[in-house]
């Protein structure tokens, strides 16, 4: 027959060795869910943030068409106040001011065309197929922007767009709140593809580069051709800068 002390002896033990598994598991989940956060803006940094940083906003923006933004805070001292509705591409840019682009289209004497409510957009790097691209409203939880008061592909001008981003790990390519979380992945050389009224057009990307919220220089219209400008926020899954990835129509 079993010794009573000694059964209740083992059981103790079993009992302290239960609770040491549970709590090191505990701390086993803890530090995944640390590592599953930090992971993204670590591998950015490491990776991407110091090839970003050396880069320089090329040709064809040209400087003298860069708008003013001395007067007006970034997006970040916005969002510190709680106007952080980053699903509203207006707050993407607080200093960018239409009517300068308006101006600047005045100047350059172009006729006022009809223009489509919506466009697609497809990056086969990135597998996202005919996302859709609104021309009339600034709502990024339901399509990409296409910003007020820059060109429409395949028009000449830019065409700047705006999209939506978040942790990589949550990337679902038919969710307009994550569409581009894997944008940091596209390189020069790669293509978008744009179809408007039914045709086809290719654009290859030829800039990578990183700004900050108050760089308006993104919104700057080159006339000599068609440009196709791709906007998201970066690191993934934060709101501090912004990735630029600019392109031109493949003749």
């Amino acid at each position: 027959m079993t010794n009573p002390k000694i059964y209740t002896k083992f059981q103790k033990k079993d009992l302290k060795k239960t609770v040491r598994f549970f709590g090191l598991g505990l701390s086993l989940c803890g530090i995944g869910m640390v590592i599953y956060i930090f992971t993204p803006y670590v591998l950015y940094q490491i990776n991407f943030a110091n090839v970003f940083a050396s880069q320089k906003v090329q040709t064809p923006i040209p400087q003298v068409l860069v708008v003013n933004n001395t007067n007006q805070n970034p997006v970040i001292d916005e969002a510190t106040d709680g106007n952080d509705d980053l699903l509203d591409a207006e707050n993407w840019f607080p200093t960018y001011t239409k009517t300068i682009i308006a101006a600047q289209q005045q100047q350059q004497e172009r006729p006022v065309i009809s223009r489509p409510e919506t466009y697609y957009l497809t990056i086969p790097k990135l597998k996202i197929t005919n996302a859709i691209v609104s021309t009339v409203d600034l709502d990024l939880a339901h399509h990409l922007i296409n910003y007020t008061g820059t060109a429409i592909p395949p028009e000449k001008g830019t065409a700047v767009t705006f999209g939506h981003s978040t942790l990589p790990s949550l990337y679902m390519p038919n969710n307009y709140k994550t569409i581009l979380a894997n944008a940091y992945k596209l390189a020069v050389g790669d293509v978008f593809i744009i179809t408007i009224d039914n045709q086809q057009y290719t654009y290859d990307i030829y800039n990578i580069t990183v700004v900050d919220p108050d760089d308006t220089s993104v919104f700057a219209q080159n006339y000599d051709d068609s440009y196709f400008t791709l906007i998201t926020c970066t690191p993934p899954g934060t709101t501090f800068q912004r990735l630029v990835i600019k392109s031109r129509l493949r003749n």
